[in-house]
């Protein structure tokens, strides 16, 4: 099967994690309804249990400087034998449409922690809706191993 191939990859979400929150008050703007929002990505691989995490942190910054950080984690298990397919000496390579099928989740995910966890001072505070579909421009994306697999 060539990677390259728009199949479904057999996978389950099987843990999330809240690696950071944080909020800063003291940057915080009553009178400023604006929010920039820098996301960052980042990939992880434990090849023993087969799992591939997929971390998304939020800042949310006015004049920048952040008033609510988030960092989470969605862990999904791939089924062992198409984990094989997947994986080459260098760790796994994945199509980037499953990629941006995960970051999808993962933002979505990360949207109702921000909404569980944020104080009452930013009541108004929402992670909009956003356009993930161009986060990932290669074909395919290589995910090196982690330290301690």
């Amino acid at each position: 099967m060539s990677r390259q191939e728009n199949k479904g990859i057999p996978f389950r979400l099987v843990d999330i994690t809240t690696e950071e929150f944080a909020t800063f008050k003291e940057n915080y703007q009553p009178d400023n309804s604006e929010y920039m929002i820098e996301l960052g990505v980042e990939f992880k691989v434990n090849k023993s249990n087969h799992l591939l995490g997929l971390f998304t942190r939020f800042t949310f910054n006015q004049d920048h400087n952040p008033v609510l950080l988030l960092e989470s984690g969605c862990h999904f298990q791939i089924q062992p034998d198409f984990w094989e397919e997947l994986e080459d000496d260098k760790g796994l390579i994945i199509p980037s449409g499953f990629a941006t099928h995960l970051l999808i989740l993962a933002v979505g995910t990360a949207r109702g922690i921000i909404h569980a966890k944020k104080p009452g001072w930013l009541e108004n505070l929402v992670l909009t809706t956003i356009d993930v579909s161009q986060v990932f421009g290669e074909e395919e994306i290589q995910i090196g191993l982690s330290e301690g697999e």
